[in-house]
């Protein structure tokens, strides 16, 4: 099968090396650089986006946001460039009103589009265990589906229009979001009662959870990785996408509404490339007030 990628950060690096294994892949990105370590292991560079699509069969993206989309989709040419057996597959996380509007842009070239979400980093997409939430015409996500199996642990369909599948994948984000959050801040309330948090956050999992997210967060949370897991700019993204997602529902969303204040916070004290978990719990001791002192 025919494969064309656009998008080449991490995620996109990681996924299309898994995909050479079995596929013809054509990669493209806009910055040459990040092509060349795929080119070595065999696959195929386009000059540009509408290059890459033009005979693939089947055609993913891992760009970053609604901009990058509009820019690399629409206005360079790439969903005209397609050919109308071909599916475009959006495998990032980005707004459910573009979503849409790229429901209708593939319509109206009478092309067919999934949205496919991913849970999981780029160490997971290496090692061909991401879970992956198609949504999308039945026939579509089918045709798909040897080829999604490569890079991922599972396949849960989540509905038959694309937007269906970046709701899920943002309120999954919302969630992820809440944890960090509360496990910061009842860390901190531990620790201010001189309890160690590490052995707050292992006990609070054995004891209640037993989740391998919560263990891992919680050793983001005291420790920041060399490498930002996930940046706080990212995870303020999320939140403020899952807020548009609930106005677009017609849901009120508080908690989402607090978080949002404190990204904003976060942000404004220059944190946007910092470990999300780790400036978080940074961030939040300073929020937390003493112990009162016994009379």
């Amino acid at each position: 099968m025919k494969i064309a990628f656009l998008g080449l950060g991490k995620m996109g690096t990681a996924i299309a090396a898994r995909l050479l294994t079995q596929n013809t892949v054509t990669v493209w990105n806009r910055s040459e650089r990040a092509t060349k370590e795929l080119v070595e292991q065999g696959a195929i560079a386009a000059t540009n986006s509408a290059e890459a699509v033009r005979e693939a069969d089947i055609v993913f993206t891992m760009l970053v946001d609604d901009a990058a989309h509009e820019d690399v989709l629409l206005e360079k040419g790439a969903l005209d460039a397609m050919h109308k057996d071909a599916v475009l597959i959006t495998l990032s996380t980005f707004s459910v009103a573009f979503s849409e509007q790229m429901l209708k842009e593939t319509e109206s070239r009478t092309l067919r589009y999934v949205a496919c979400p991913v849970f999981g980093g780029p160490n997971l997409a290496e090692q061909g265990k991401l879970f992956l939430i198609p949504a999308g015409d039945a026939d579509s996500i089918e045709k798909a589906r040897p080829v999604l199996e490569v890079f991922s642990r599972g396949i849960q369909i989540v509905g038959e229009r694309a937007p269906a599948a970046l709701a899920f994948k943002l309120g999954g984000n919302f969630l992820i979001a809440s944890v960090i959050a509360s496990l910061s801040e009842a860390a901190h309330t531990a620790s201010a009662h001189q309890i160690a948090p590490e052995l707050f956050l292992s006990t609070i999992n054995a004891a209640l959870f037993q989740s391998p997210f919560y263990e891992a967060y919680a050793k983001l949370l005291l420790k920041a990785p060399p490498q930002p897991a996930a940046t706080f700019s990212l995870g303020a993204k999320d939140v403020r996408l899952f807020r548009q997602a609930a106005v677009i529902g017609g849901n009120d969303t508080p908690l989402a509404d607090l978080l949002n204040e404190y990204f904003d916070a976060g942000l404004a004290e220059g944190r946007k490339d910092e470990d999300w978990a780790s400036a978080w719990y940074a961030m939040s001791a300073k929020t937390l007030r003493p112990p009162p002192v016994a009379i």
